[in-house]
């Protein structure tokens, strides 16, 4: 049977080309350590220490599967999206068609060509 439970993260570990892990404690037979959790393809993240994580477990198997930290969400309006960090730098997707970017030291754009249609 497979269960859900709740974790918060003391420790996450991140390297290229491998699955962040993460140590943390929920209840008290809900404790973890060093267990793999999944992202969407082509994003990555690393949550901070005290970030709320879901875990699913089966057996003796524990998947973190989604993590949240609500000290640092962006607000948003129904039907946007945002990339967003700790430190306040965010790509935010709004209603309207408008796309606002906030970088806290700057913006890089490495490549070759840059086009802009406006």
């Amino acid at each position: 049977m497979t269960t859900m439970f709740g974790i918060l993260a003391s420790a996450v570990s991140s390297a290229a080309n491998a699955l962040s892990r993460v140590t943390g404690t929920g209840r008290s037979e809900e404790s973890i350590r060093d267990r793999p959790m999944m992202q969407h393809y082509g994003f990555a993240s690393r949550p901070k220490d005290g970030a709320l994580c879901v875990a699913l477990k089966n057996g003796n198997e524990i998947l973190i599967v989604a993590d949240d930290d609500s000290r640092y969400r962006v607000a948003l309006a129904e039907g946007e999206v945002a990339l967003y960090t700790d430190q306040g730098d965010k790509i935010h997707i709004k209603r309207g068609g408008t796309i606002e970017i906030v970088a806290a030291t700057k913006v890089s754009i490495n490549n070759g060509a840059l086009e802009v249609d406006a």
